[in-house]
């Protein structure tokens, strides 16, 4: 979407502009996550720590607690998922953030050759390549942290993902797209299911995470943002375009909430009824925490 949005913007490249765009990001996203990694703290041993006069542990908690907080924990391969557990994805797309406005003005430039399309598709291939290079030195490594967690090891998906967004744009205005509703709609089902089938893979083969993510993420993003299928015109309808307005608060407070249900209620599901009785209390009070989280976002700005 970065790489879509931008090939509609007037961008310059600079230090000041990218320090802008940076700050924009950070307003939008932290305020909310620097409450819920201070409301963990009160649940992932610190405190308990200090009480017991455990003042080694305490200074490892502490540390791991500060990364948390200028979201620097996926840079170092332990307690990555300590106190808020999902932190460590912003702390890898705030890295990648620092690529939005490098990246755009470098595909602007590319824009007004001739054969701008031919430009697209090699970076797109050259991305792909590295990423495969990369993932394969990192097999027999922690391949879970370089492969997942490490900033540096999703640029080459992160830029590949820009340059099919930009892409797209340049390609709908060189060109009308004839394809019929039908046609969009069997495309969208069938790379959905190869996103699907990509996510059920089985652990102990799911070694190259990076290259088993890559094709049918690139597949997702070409289709959809080109919203011509039936799916796109469900994922069109209000309640739906309402759900993805509050994902990102949903997406900060759902362990919290899991944990809190989880500690409280004593719950222990021991079959799939009661499990997905759990997951549907755990899921409604997300949802009600969100929803509640994001009108008063909305009122503060």
């Amino acid at each position: 979407m970065t790489g879509y949005n931008g090939y509609h913007k007037s961008v310059e490249l600079s230090i000041r502009a990218v320090c802008k765009d940076m700050w924009k990001k950070v307003r939008k996203i932290y305020p909310l996550y620097f409450v819920t990694v201070f409301f963990t703290t009160f649940y992932f041993g610190l405190p308990e720590l200090l009480v017991n006069y455990d003042f080694s542990g305490a200074k490892n908690a502490i540390q791991e607690l500060l990364r948390h907080f200028l979201l620097l924990q996926s840079w170092f391969p332990e307690g990555y998922f300590s106190y808020n557990g999902v932190g460590w994805y912003l702390s890898t797309v705030m890295f990648l953030y620092l690529l939005n406005i490098p990246t755009v003005c470098f595909l602007k430039k590319i824009q007004t050759k001739r054969n701008a399309s031919r430009y697209y598709i090699g970076i797109i291939l050259g991305c792909s390549v590295l990423t495969a290079v990369y993932s394969l030195g990192t097999y027999a490594g922690d391949a879970h942290f370089l492969q997942y967690i490490f900033p540096p090891a999703r640029i080459g998906q992160y830029i590949a993902g820009m340059v099919l967004g930009f892409s797209l744009c340049h390609f709908k205005e060189k060109r009308a797209q004839a394809r019929s509703f039908a046609y969009a709609t069997i495309s969208e089902l069938f790379v959905l299911g190869i996103w699907i089938l990509s996510l059920m893979l089985p652990e102990e083969t799911w070694h190259n995470r990076l290259l088993d993510w890559m094709l049918p993420n690139l597949l997702l993003i070409g289709v959809f943002l080109l919203g011509r299928g039936g799916i796109s015109t469900v994922f069109r309808w209000k309640p739906l375009v309402r759900l993805g307005d509050i994902s990102f608060e949903c997406y900060l407070v759902h362990q919290i909430v899991i944990y809190v249900f989880s500690t409280l209620s004593g719950v222990q599901p021991y079959s799939r009824l009661g499990y997905l009785l759990c997951t549907g209390m755990c899921f409604t009070m997300t949802l009600l925490l969100a929803f509640l989280l994001n009108r008063s976002n909305q009122r503060i700005s």
